[in-house]
């Protein structure tokens, strides 16, 4: 069989259509974050049209991530199902800040330890989640800057 131009180009889409089909089967929203996405929606006025947002296994220490390019947002099922309702707000709505606002880490801190931005590059500590639980606004005003 000859292999010429026509034939690679026929490979490339079969198969860029087959890693979409994959891609598909795992795609959605699961049930456990639909009910912080309304809040999502809520809080901020903004519809979110990912193609992912799933609980699922990542690696030790990963609570979540974002795929900007494949409109994807993972979070890892343990943390989340060890997590209270403000923790797992903080993780979600970080990710979204990632995936949907484009937005990057911000790692500054006020003078009494709490983080400036919900996009502080770890989760919340027990000490800076009561800083977010008593300053929600101000997180969610800073977030959408």
């Amino acid at each position: 069989m000859r292999i010429n131009f026509y034939n690679i180009v026929i490979l490339l889409v079969m198969g860029l259509f087959l890693l979409d089909f994959k891609e598909n089967l795992s795609s959605g929203i699961s049930e456990e974050l639909v009910p912080f996405l309304a809040l999502w929606e809520k809080d901020t006025g903004i519809t979110v049209h990912l193609r992912t947002i799933r609980l699922g296994e990542l690696k030790e220490g990963i609570a979540g991530t974002c795929w900007i390019l494949n409109r994807k947002i993972i979070i890892d099922k343990d943390v989340w199902d060890r997590s209270d309702f403000y923790s797992r707000k903080e993780l979600l709505y970080h990710e979204l800040g990632h995936c949907v606002l484009l937005r990057m880490h911000n790692n500054s801190t006020f003078q009494n330890g709490c983080p400036k931005s919900i996009m502080y590059d770890t989760m919340f500590s027990t000490e800076q989640l009561r800083c977010y639980i008593n300053n929600e606004s101000y997180y969610i005003e800073e977030l959408l800057k």
